[in-house]
C-alpha cells in the first residue's frame, strides 16, 4: 500500500551514525532509493514520488549530516563514505534488488554504487551529474563560492528566504517552501541556521582528499541508466553526459529544457514525465517489479 505521507525510519551505520530516511510504503515493489544532492535533504524529492509511488517502494535518504541524520564528528563527507552508508542501508533492510536515483552529488553516489554492486542495481536515474575534468565545471565553481561564503545563522526567516530565494531564483515556490522548512530550523534566541552541518561539509570541501577519478566507474555500470541533464546547466555539460552514454552499454540521456541544475526544482513536469516514463518502462520490461 503507498502511504499517503511517509514514515520516519532510521538505521545505524558501521560507523555508529544514525541515518533517517523516509519511507513511502508499497513494500511489494522494486524499491527505488532516493539520493540528494550536497546541502538538501530526503524531502527534496517530495515533488516527484507522487509519480512514481504507486510502482515503486520509494526510500529516500537523508545522507549524514543532512537532514535528521547524525553529524559526522570526524567530517567524513566523501563519496566512498556515503556508499558505504547506501551497503548498511541495504543490509539493514535485507534489499535484493533496487533502483537508484541520485541528484548532483547523489548522482555520484549513485555512480559509484551502480558500478560496484552491480548484482544489486537494476536500474539507475543519475541528475545532473557526472564526473568532473581536470578544469571545474562553472557550476562547480559557484557551489564552491556558495559554501564558502554562506552564513552560518540568519536574523530571522525572512532574511534566510531571501537567500535561498538569491541562490535559487527560477526555482518554484512550492520546491522553495520545501527548501525552505528542511533545511534551515529555529534556534532558542529565534536567529535561523542550517539543518545540515555547514561546518563540516566546508571543511571536507576544503580538504577533499584524493580524488576519485569516475570514468572507470561509469563504464562499470551495466544496468539500464537514465542521464538527465538540466538544459541551462553549469555543472553539468552536455559533451559529458554524451561521453557517459556511449561509455556505458545501456544508458540514454534526456535534457529537462528551462531547468538548471536543481532540475525539478526548476521545470517539475517535464523532468517527472521523462523520469517516469525510463522508471515504468521498467516495470514493463520485468526489471523492476511493481505491487
Amino acid at each position: 500500500m503507498v502511504a499517503a505521507r511517509p514514515s520516519d525510519k532510521s538505521y545505524l551505520t558501521r560507523s555508529g551514525l544514525r541515518i533517517h530516511y523516509l519511507d513511502w510504503g508499497n513494500a511489494a515493489a522494486t524499491p527505488l532509493v532516493l539520493i540528494h544532492g550536497l546541502r538538501s535533504h530526503a524531502h527534496a524529492w517530495d515533488l516527484v514520488v507522487p509519480e512514481l509511488s504507486s510502482d515503486y517502494h520509494i526510500l529516500s535518504l537523508d545522507v549524514r549530516g543532512r537532514g535528521d541524520s547524525a553529524w559526522d564528528p570526524l567530517c567524513n563527507y566523501n563519496t566512498p563514505t556515503y556508499v558505504s552508508d547506501v551497503e548498511d542501508l541495504v543490509a539493514a533492510l535485507g534489499l535484493q534488488r533496487m533502483v537508484l536515483m541520485g541528484h548532483s552529488m547523489g548522482g555520484a553516489i549513485t555512480i559509484l554504487y551502480a558500478s560496484t554492486h552491480p548484482d544489486q542495481v537494476t536500474g539507475a536515474v543519475i541528475v545532473d551529474s557526472g564526473p568532473q575534468g581536470e578544469t571545474p565545471t562553472p557550476g562547480s565553481q559557484r557551489i564552491t563560492r556558495e559554501v564558502e561564503t554562506t552564513p552560518v545563522t540568519f536574523p530571522s526567516w525572512d532574511q534566510a528566504k531571501a537567500f535561498l530565494r538569491q541562490q535559487r531564483p527560477t526555482a518554484s515556490e512550492e520546491s522553495m517552501r520545501i527548501r525552505l522548512q528542511n533545511t534551515l530550523k529555529e534556534l532558542p534566541d529565534g536567529t535561523v541556521t542550517w539543518r545540515y552541518d555547514h561546518r563540516g561539509l566546508l571543511e571536507a570541501r576544503r580538504n577533499p582528499g584524493p580524488r576519485v577519478d569516475m570514468w572507470p566507474y561509469v563504464r562499470g555500470i551495466r544496468c539500464p541508466t537514465l542521464i538527465v541533464r538540466g538544459g541551462r546547466s553549469d555543472v553539468f555539460m552536455a559533451e559529458t553526459a554524451q561521453q557517459m552514454v556511449q561509455a556505458m552499454p545501456h544508458a540514454t540521456w534526456v535534457e529537462i529544457p528551462n531547468a538548471g541544475h536543481p532540475v525539478w526544482d526548476d521545470n517539475l513536469t517535464d523532468f517527472n514525465r521523462e523520469v517516469a516514463r525510463f522508471l515504468r518502462g521498467l516495470v514493463r520490461q520485468g526489471i523492476a517489479r511493481a505491487s
